[in-house]
């Protein structure tokens, strides 16, 4: 009876270790680093990337001395220690703004935006920096019109290979195209691809890429040829690798006559689905929209489409979208909590491989007012984290980043109120198109960014990482299993396999024992409850497996304890199985 009670215990007290570290590990502020330019004016970062070293790269606008508006990129160390910082002025010494970037596997940083040119309106401009933040190349395209070319997002695949898009303005009527360019690694231009479709205000707003280097972009197109810009289709263009054109979807929402649909985020899947949202006129009311959300399969062909009304019946505006490995679906952005777009607030969905909603999740932040989220990111875990800004009680704006569980389940609420205690968050708020403020990496440190007010009332260009001390269980515990007091070590050679982790079916638990020993593998739920035995029998040295089945599990996260007895010592291990459905 003492050794049961002694055991009882010890389960115990392993689940209120697993409990605290994932259920309810919390955003902890690490750093926060701000950046005024020159000009002592506005700054801000509308994205970010991450390398596989963990450095950060965020790139926006810098207000300059003398040149209006610069491209402002810079890199820091995963402590926030700035590596280095560059700025780009254009040949007009005029504005000149990034909008995103990314990052290659050898740190080289790509960042792309518009730059305005001596008599060519604006341009855009892509600049390649290598690791060291030394310029390599720089890439101007300027369409026939000579008025407004604007690059919106960038992308580039293993080969370095560069893809950026955006809208081509083609003259006085401010007339437009899609317009997609590609360039190698050294800066050459492969090929451009304009979409025209059936109207003449064309514009794209974000890209993705799948394995192959397919090209993806969605964006808005007039369904007819009626300049008014009320009369927009959700619409997404496929380019193979060459740049040739494999298929035009066209999403149009339920109201008939001339209501706005704009496709604003775009994710590719494993399988080469393509996954698009935006927002969509969901009744003849001014300004009323609505999420939409499409899916299509590798054809173009449309496997659902979801919508989403808020309590309000006004304006809901997504904003960005993800695409975990089982295939569900995150979105998140702003929701009208009452009529007449008062009193905005976070929302974000979760859908499954279907496109039926799994969870809705919304923010109200401290002062009832207005909420925007702006970007989501996940883990590998599946757990979501959202940012924004949102009103706080005295404070003006903050940035708040949000942590889910994969159920939906709030863990954490991160806030930052700057020391200007004015408008603080992700830059999409002030009207600037803001790419991808936010990242996680494989440690699920966030980081985010934006602007936030400083000393003088003006912006600065702002970026947090936020930690998580807890989040990550540890691979290894030795225990005392017979309450004598000693902890025995695990031996070096004893090694414990999970795969597939997450799981949906079937998952196999692999065990070199190093020696003969008592075995015992239980599994316990998030209460720390037994809910399985899946191995209770003397196991000689060598490998072993045993498969779990937990295809009548419930999604969420679950624990398993390998106990190891021998004449000489005992041991156990813990560890996590992610079942997700």
């Amino acid at each position: 009876m003492r050794t049961i009670l002694r055991f009882k215990k010890h389960l115990l007290l392993t689940a209120c270790i697993i409990l605290a570290n994932i259920s309810f590990s919390q955003l902890s502020q690490e750093w926060v680093s701000r950046y005024n330019g020159s000009g002592n004016g506005s700054d801000g970062a509308r994205s970010l990337a991450l390398d596989k070293d963990g450095n950060v790269y965020v790139t926006g606008s810098t207000t300059g001395t003398t040149s209006g508006l610069d491209y402002r990129t810079i890199k820091y160390s995963p402590a926030g220690q700035v590596l280095w910082k560059t700025v780009w002025n254009g040949s007009a010494n005029g504005d000149d703004e990034a909008f995103s970037i990314a990052v290659d596997g050898d740190g080289n940083a790509y960042v792309t935006g518009r730059s305005q040119g001596n008599g060519t309106g604006f341009d855009m401009v892509t600049i390649k920096y290598n690791s060291a933040g030394v310029r390599q190349w720089s890439a101007k395209y300027n369409t026939p019109g000579n008025t407004l070319d604007w690059a919106k997002s960038i992308a580039v695949d293993s080969k370095g290979n560069v893809y950026i898009t955006g809208e081509g303005g083609l003259g006085a009527d401010l007339t437009s195209d899609y317009v997609t360019i590609k360039y190698n690694t050294n800066g050459t231009r492969l090929w451009v691809a304009r979409y025209d479709g059936p109207g003449r205000n064309d514009g794209a707003n974000a890209l993705a890429l799948d394995e192959d280097g397919n090209v993806y972009v969605t964006g808005r197109s007039p369904a007819g040829i009626d300049i008014d810009e009320e009369d927009m289709d959700m619409t997404t263009v496929k380019y193979n690798t060459n740049g040739v054109q494999q298929w035009v979807a066209r999403y149009d929402g339920p109201v008939a006559g001339n209501f706005f649909d704009q496709g604003q985020a775009i994710a590719v899947d494993r399988l080469g689905n393509v996954y698009v949202t935006g927002n969509s006129a969901g009744s003849n009311l001014e300004d009323a929209a609505d999420y939409a959300t499409v899916k299509y399969n590798r054809n173009g062909i449309q496997l659902w489409s979801a919508r989403y009304n808020g309590p309000g019946n006004s304006t809901d505006v997504p904003w960005s979208i993800a695409v975990d490995q089982a295939l569900n679906v995150y979105i998140t952005g702003w929701s009208a909590a009452g009529p007449n777009e008062t009193n905005f607030d976070y929302a974000t969905i979760k859908y499954n491989v279907y496109g039926q909603q799994l969870w809705l999740k919304r923010y109200n932040g401290p002062a009832n007012g207005n909420d925007q989220a702006s970007a989501l990111a996940i883990d590998k875990d599946h757990n979501v984290y959202v940012t924004g800004r949102s009103t706080g009680i005295g404070t003006g704006y903050d940035f708040a980043t949000i942590k889910y569980n994969l159920s939906g389940h709030e863990q954490s609420v991160a806030r930052y109120n700057g020391p200007g205690n004015g408008a603080d968050g992700t830059a999409i708020f002030i009207g600037l198109y803001t790419s991808h403020p936010i990242a996680v990496d494989k440690d699920r440190n966030v980081y985010v960014t934006g602007l936030s007010t400083g000393n003088t009332n003006n912006f600065d260009l702002t970026t947090i990482k936020y930690g998580q001390p807890d989040a990550v269980l540890p691979p290894l515990i030795t225990s005392d299993t017979e309450g004598t007091g000693v902890r025995n070590t695990i031996p070096p050679s004893f090694k414990v396999f999970v795969a597939p982790n997450p799981v949906a079916i079937t998952t196999k638990i692999s065990y070199d024992l190093p020696v003969e020993g008592k075995v015992s593998i239980g599994i316990y739920d998030m209460l720390g409850r037994k809910i399985s035995t899946l191995v209770d029998a003397t196991k000689p040295a060598g490998m072993h497996y045993t498969d779990f089945d937990v295809s009548a599990l419930p999604s969420g996260i679950y624990t398993y304890q390998i106990m190891v007895k021998t004449p000489q010592s005992s041991w156990s291990q813990t560890g996590k199985i992610s079942v997700v459905k």
